[in-house]
């Protein structure tokens, strides 16, 4: 992160539905493993999608269209533009096109994150390896659950 980068935390103001676990166990699992594209690719998509409101194929994605996906899902976006249409600004602090967004949703106002110096980073860093009985080797870690096969609730 360089001086220029600012970090922001942006809420999302809704009610949580009952169904929101499903939901997005069925999103996760739709779309586990998808690549996000190349630049190139995710320029392009945004381009068709922003200018033609048309949807691409979704063989590989980006971040903002996985976002919009996940909350057109949830039916808190309208489905009126496809999910390329949006880009990392349409859900920041000043949009350049207003979201459709339903029910009320909105975004809160940002508050910008402070991230501490490297010098504290490093420190941090330093004591989470730094156990009694030595640095964990990675191989000593457990290993997430695969989202898909570990997550499905019970029947």
């Amino acid at each position: 992160m360089n001086d220029k980068d600012v970090p922001y935390f942006v809420k999302l103001n809704w009610q949580r539905p009952g169904s929101l676990d499903q939901t997005m166990l069925n999103v996760i699992n739709a779309y586990e493993n998808r690549p996000f594209g190349s630049v190139l690719q995710m320029a392009l998509n945004y381009a068709i999608g922003h200018l033609y409101n048309q949807a691409t194929d979704q063989s590989s994605m980006y971040c903002a269209e996985l976002v919009a996906l996940t909350y057109q899902s949830l039916g808190l976006l309208d489905t009126s533009h496809p999910p390329n249409w949006y880009s990392p600004n349409s859900f920041g602090a000043n949009p350049i096109d207003p979201v459709p967004w339903l029910g009320g949703v909105s975004l809160a106002t940002p508050m910008e994150l402070t991230v501490p110096s490297s010098a504290v980073a490093e420190a941090a860093v330093a004591m989470r390896t730094n156990w009694p009985a030595g640095a964990l080797a990675p191989e000593q870690l457990p290993m997430p659950p695969r989202l898909s096969s570990e997550l499905t609730p019970a029947t």
